[in-house]
């Protein structure tokens, strides 16, 4: 009888030590996105801050890599001569080896969110708007699938070209923001590359 209640015991330690585990995990894990189909989705990364990202231009011949939060691009002097700036952003699963991912990404320049813009010549792209601003940036490539599918373990690489323009010649900043909706936690990163 003393086995009988030893394992007894020792069930409802095991069953309470895996309540505790999956309470923990609840308390950072969102809400279920339909509760029809029970699929748990996280944004990652959990915060709304503006991300650090390797910052690339060439200086003198030479490639310069900068790690900031708010890059400094150069002025162009008129909004007719546009610069090209690269961004590639990359996604690695914690978890799963292939996720179901909804990216998005916010270039900010010289404090302007770009938003959604549509024209019949161009179709869908991201921009700032046109509300008189000495800034332009404007993007017609939007977060470009570039994923190598065929890989075990997938990282989810995209691609955005954009193209920027100041009136003036001075320096203006420029702050990414890169987020997903997973059914997987992970990390991200981000590259910007300048041309022009």
């Amino acid at each position: 009888m003393s086995r009988l209640t030893e394992l007894e015991e020792q069930t409802a330690i095991g069953l309470l030590a895996r309540l505790r585990a999956q309470q923990a995990e609840m308390k950072f894990t969102p809400q279920l996105t339909s509760v029809k189909s029970g699929v748990q989705t996280y944004q990652v990364p959990e915060d709304n801050l503006w991300d650090e990202f390797d910052f690339v231009q060439v200086v003198n011949g030479v490639e310069q890599v900068t790690r900031t939060r708010a890059a400094e691009l150069p002025g162009t002097g008129s909004l007719h001569l546009p610069k090209i700036l690269e961004v590639t952003t990359i996604y690695t699963p914690k978890y799963q080896d292939s996720p179901v991912v909804y990216p998005y990404l916010v270039l900010s320049l010289g404090g302007q969110d770009w938003q959604p813009r549509y024209s019949p010549s161009f179709g869908l792209g991201f921009g700032v708007p046109n509300d008189g601003s000495s800034n332009s940036i404007y993007s017609a490539q939007y977060l470009l699938d570039q994923t190598d599918y065929a890989a075990k373990k997938i990282i989810l690489t995209y691609l955005t070209n954009a193209h920027y323009a100041t009136i003036s010649s001075d320096d203006v900043k420029l702050r990414i923001r890169f987020r997903l909706r997973s059914t997987d936690r992970g990390k991200t990163s981000v590259r910007v590359r300048l041309y022009g």
